[in-house]
């Protein structure tokens, strides 16, 4: 895998578990 590809992988898990973390919030407060 190159290593922009990687890094770009990377960058998507954490929007993704930034956008998790925001919707638990919000439904638990």
């Amino acid at each position: 895998m190159p290593y922009w590809a990687n890094a770009d992988a990377v960058k998507l898990a954490h929007g993704l578990r930034a956008a998790l973390d925001k919707m638990n919030v919000k439904k638990v407060g």
